[in-house]
């Protein structure tokens, strides 16, 4: 009787220790899976993973990736003594080296367990997508084995750690285009035009994620003169950058053709509405836009007996749909310019209206074109306004193009607390004294 109640009670305490030791693998399991899940750098995951199993799992941890051309290189190691790490580096990314063809050779397989030197080893196969990434190698002392459960506890974190790495490939990837994409449409640097200083400030509301909304460009005019566009298109990703590409080549090829701003407009708002498949959300292709064509150094207002006029230009403003500007004297007088247009790329040639306004820039005065995500910044239920707006340029008299332009993004930054939820852009152009 005695014997049969200690073996139950024997019994009992085995299957309390195996639900123990169960509970804690899916624990670790679980912490190690929220912990690469939460990390979109590659590097960073990497080195993660070569931790994570040290020292509860295994003495070292030498992560792999696999080459385009074939080849696997050593990508991150985990020691459980830190002063060892750099000769286990050296140990497992010889490439004839012991753990050399047991790595090339665990790429055909789900889990390879071998003795190296001795040491019981473990290769686990990152695989993702039909993809493999790369092996986790994991190593112990001498004499100390791998039980089963838990090298099928390392094959399921292999498999894991490679869902995380190739997330994080792929939102690298995702960044570059959209980075690339962005950097298109935008001009590499502000052109040098005589007697005008300009500036630009530039954010991207979900910068390296997609390609914003917003844009401008400098263009030519084959009078001299040149052209400062700015707008906002519906959308954003692939979708913006794809409108914003028409609207930058049929302004950059109207423009330097003629300077009748409402014809170019009017040409424009016919190019986007005709090309205009609506997009996966139903809507069609629409912009606003700002357009204000700075006349040719030669052409300025008779000094007469005021010395000061020489120094006067005159620009014509054309809006559509978009911000008003603002000028700013020298005296720090500051006002909204221009009149109000149609939104491009929605009506028909009679029901639209692109009005042209002459404004004359004067020394010290500045011209500033801006997009809605300044307006439009919110401090909860908040928006920053026309009137903030106009006080903070009031202060900006005297100050350089680009001064000003990184005061108007930084205002509207600074009411939002730093959390502006659109893209801003801002191009300012200024008669120097």
């Amino acid at each position: 009787m005695v014997t049969r109640w200690m073996a139950l009670t024997l019994g009992g305490a085995n299957l309390r220790r195996a639900e123990e030791r169960r509970i804690g693998m899916l624990s670790f399991l679980a912490e190690a899976s929220d912990l690469l899940a939460g990390s979109l750098d590659t590097e960073r995951s990497l080195a993660l993973l070569a931790r994570l199993p040290v020292p509860r799992l295994a003495r070292w941890c030498a992560v792999y990736l696999l080459r385009e051309d074939g080849a696997v290189k050593l990508a991150a190691v985990g020691h459980v003594d830190e002063a060892e790490a750099a000769d286990l580096s050296a140990w497992a990314g010889d490439p004839v080296g012991p753990l050399a063809p047991q790595v090339q050779a665990a790429l055909a397989d789900t889990v390879r367990v071998a003795t190296i030197n001795g040491s019981p080893t473990v290769i686990a196969t990152m695989r993702a997508r039909r993809r493999v990434l790369g092996v986790v190698a994991l190593g112990r002392a001498v004499g100390n084995s791998f039980q089963a459960d838990e090298i099928e506890l390392l094959a399921d974190l292999a498999r894991r750690a490679a869902f995380a790495v190739d997330n994080a490939r792929l939102f690298r990837q995702q960044v570059e285009v959209a980075s690339a994409l962005q950097a298109g449409l935008l001009p590499p640097e502000l052109p040098n035009i005589d007697g005008i200083e300009l500036g630009s400030s530039y954010r991207a509301a979900r910068a390296g994620l997609e390609v914003g909304g917003d844009f401008f460009d400098l263009v030519p005019n084959p009078d001299g003169g040149w052209t400062i566009i700015i707008g906002d298109v519906c959308g954003k990703g692939a979708e913006a950058a794809n409108v914003t590409g028409v609207v930058r080549a049929v302004l950059r090829l109207l423009a330097g053709q003629r300077n009748n701003l409402p014809d170019i407009m009017m040409d424009l708002n016919r190019a986007l509405r005709d090309a205009g498949h609506p997009n996966s959300a139903g809507q069609g292709r629409f912009c606003t836009l700002a357009v204000a064509e700075l006349r040719p150094p030669d052409v300025l207002v008779s000094a007469g007996s005021d010395p000061a006029a020489v120094t006067q230009r005159t620009i014509s403003i054309c809006m559509a749909g978009h911000p008003l500007p603002i000028v700013v004297r020298a005296n720090g007088t500051a006002m909204f310019v221009a009149e109000p247009g149609t939104l491009l790329g929605v009506l028909d040639d009679h029901d639209v209206a692109f009005p042209e306004v002459q404004v004359a820039l004067a020394a010290g005065d500045a011209l500033i074109l801006y997009t809605d995500g300044v307006v439009e910044a919110r401090r909860g239920r908040e928006l920053f306004g026309d009137e903030r707006l106009l006080t903070a340029v009031r202060g900006c008299a005297g100050m350089s193009a680009q001064g000003i332009a990184d005061r108007v993004r930084a205002s509207a930054d600074r009411f939002a607390g730093g959390r502006l939820r659109d893209d801003v852009a801002v191009v300012v152009a200024r008669i120097p004294k």
